[in-house]
């Protein structure tokens, strides 16, 4: 025989309904005027077993105390009532009296009780059950005598598998069921058990649950009282409950005043162990504070070391650098002072060639007679007439002692003949200042005079012997045109 259920209901109704629907599992159910999540509660053993299901609570402290403590569940904040719009509910908070009669209300008010009426929206029963998914295998009303409304909104086809209505005036063993039981038996249900406070019915679709409701609750349901159901049945539980909640408080509040009391005894005995302790303490934190200033100063002396070690690479580095510059410098400006020598000693001993070459000393007449026709053309017009018959008789004689001087040597007069020919004006004027000077006149005939091969060559050969020292600068240049006139005409 398997365990039965704990009951939570207030007159066995979960009970009842287990042993006829304990085999359907995760079962659905509907609860109209569910109230609270604890006390009274038909659904909760079903919902413990793993049922799912659909309450419906006007009472807005119920409805939310359901919505926390059953998750998966569906929840209305309504009243269920012939049509679907807004009614007047009296409600009695903490009770489970409130009710949408107002007869009965007004009763409640004539006992003395606080009676508070509220707007609330109502829906059908069809629109309730409609919100279930699959069969509901039963279907709980319980609305303090408006029971009738309830079923008067059911038009629909769904039919829960049981039905159990709370069928007793409120707070009386008065039945009413003669008002709404004719709307049951017509949508296809049979009567099966009376608890004394509600009436079962059985679909007429499961007539097998009907062996179930033959008998009530007995020892052979193995169920267990939970103890929170407002019924007599649960009243000595309840009372054994609260004593023992009491003698819990009591000795929970001895035990507070025992450690209390154990506390104080603790403080009196580490008073002085704490003032040591605090002593040690301050004591180690001074230790760790001066470790963490030595240990700092050892990483900056480290930092410093490792620093001055980079700063000493490079620094020597730098030095090695610098020291190699030096070395190219000193190197390039070696090598082109010797270059510079080099160039100055080759200029010099070409200078020297030119000074001691024959040629040089030939054109010495040449060059004085170039210098004074260079300052006579920069003087004015006027003084150039008069330095040109000043300077005639001085020129006649020097050009004159420069052919007397060459006819005394063959190789001179040989090298002034080659030179002559080759300026046919030049040796035709000397020739007729020459006549002029001794007393006979000459024709002079110009036209171009045709250097031999072997003139050419004594001419060259002439030009390329070392100039005298005592030679200028602007001879020395014109020289070197000349040379290179003829060395270039002879290519």
């Amino acid at each position: 025989m398997k365990d039965g259920i704990i009951s939570y209901a207030q007159n066995f109704e979960d009970v009842i309904l287990w042993r006829a629907l304990g085999h359907v599992p995760a079962g659905n159910y509907v609860d109209v005027g569910a109230q609270s999540a604890y006390e009274d509660s038909v659904s909760r053993a079903f919902h413990e077993q793993g049922w799912k299901g659909v309450h419906v609570e006007p009472m807005p402290f119920y409805a939310e105390q359901l919505r926390k403590e059953r998750p998966g569940d569906v929840v209305m904040q309504v009243m269920v009532g012939a049509e679907e719009g807004i009614g007047a509910l009296f409600a009695m908070s903490g009770t489970g009296l409130s009710t949408s009669r107002e007869d009965l209300a007004e009763g409640y008010e004539r006992d003395g009780r606080d009676v508070t009426r509220v707007v609330v929206p109502v829906v059908t029963l069809d629109q309730v059950l409609a919100i279930v998914e699959g069969d509901v295998h039963w279907l709980k009303i319980d609305v303090e005598g408006a029971e009738k409304q309830v079923l008067e909104g059911w038009h629909g086809p769904l039919r829960p598998w049981v039905l159990v209505i709370e069928s007793t005036r409120p707070m009386s063993q008065e039945q009413n069921y003669e008002e709404w039981d004719a709307l049951v038996v017509e949508k296809g249900y049979r009567f099966v058990y009376f608890d004394g406070l509600n009436r079962f019915y059985v679909s007429d679709a499961h007539p097998e649950l009907a062996d179930a409701f033959q008998v009530g609750p007995n020892v052979f349901d193995r169920f267990r009282l939970a103890g929170t159901a407002t019924s007599t049945f649960a009243a000595k539980l309840n009372l054994d409950a609260a004593a023992a909640h009491g003698e819990a408080a009591r000795r929970g509040d001895d035990l507070a005043r025992i450690s209390a009391e154990l506390a104080q005894v603790k403080d009196a005995l580490s008073s002085t162990q704490q003032a040591n302790t605090e002593f040690e303490l301050r004591m180690l934190q001074q230790r760790l504070e001066a470790s963490e200033r030595l240990k700092a100063l050892l990483a900056d002396q480290a930092w410093a070391m490792s620093h001055a070690g980079r700063l000493q690479e490079e620094l020597v580095q730098a030095k090695a650098t610098a020291a190699e510059a030096v070395a190219a410098a000193i190197a390039q400006v070696s090598e082109e002072r010797d270059l510079a020598l080099s160039q100055v000693a080759k200029l010099h001993g070409d200078l020297t060639i030119i000074h001691n070459s024959t040629s040089w000393i030939v054109t010495a007449p040449l060059r004085v007679l170039s210098r004074m026709l260079r300052a006579v053309a920069k003087a004015p017009v006027s003084l150039a007439r008069q330095g040109v018959h000043a300077f005639k008789p001085a020129v006649k004689r020097v050009v004159f002692g420069v052919l007397r001087r060459a006819s005394r040597s063959p190789r001179l007069r040989r090298t002034a003949g080659n030179v002559l020919a080759s300026m046919p004006t030049l040796d035709a004027r000397l020739r007729a200042w020459h006549g002029a000077a001794m007393g006979r006149p000459t024709v002079i005939h110009p036209g171009p005079q045709v250097i031999t091969a072997v003139d050419s060559t004594a001419l060259r050969q002439l030009l390329a012997e070392p100039l005298p020292a005592d030679v200028s600068a602007q001879a020395r240049q014109r020289l070197l045109r000349l040379r290179h006139a003829v060395v270039g005409a002879k290519a």
